[in-house]
């Protein structure tokens, strides 16, 4: 969960693991910012909330529109997508990630 790399973070920032351990794995930039900053996590990974919630406009207008939904499809604004009929689940692969060098351009856009 995105708790786990933050109590990691923690722990090492704690006991001055800095550059001897790499932890990575999914969390919030308000979490994660300092840590990262810190150099008790190496990056974490998120969705952007702004890509997520166009996708899914884009995705309830293909639907309004009758669209054939299958894997390989656009979907506006994030790319390529997978679809599972069986399990109902569009999905595609489209992580930011947040490490020192891509910090400060996140969090202009509030992420």
């Amino acid at each position: 969960g995105s708790n786990g790399p933050i109590g990691a973070g923690n722990i090492v920032r704690k006991r001055k693991l800095q550059g001897k351990l790499h932890v990575t794995g999914f969390a919030l930039p308000s979490q994660a910012g300092p840590l990262i900053e810190a150099g008790a996590l190496t990056e974490t990974f998120l969705w952007s909330p702004k890509e997520v919630g166009e996708a899914l406009v884009a995705v309830a207008k293909l639907a309004l529109d009758n669209a054939e939904f299958k894997t390989g499809m656009d979907i506006p604004g994030i790319g390529k997508a997978n679809v599972d009929h069986d399990k109902k689940i569009i999905s595609v692969e489209r992580m930011l990630v947040l490490n020192k060098e891509t910090l400060p351009e996140l969090a202009k856009l509030g992420i």
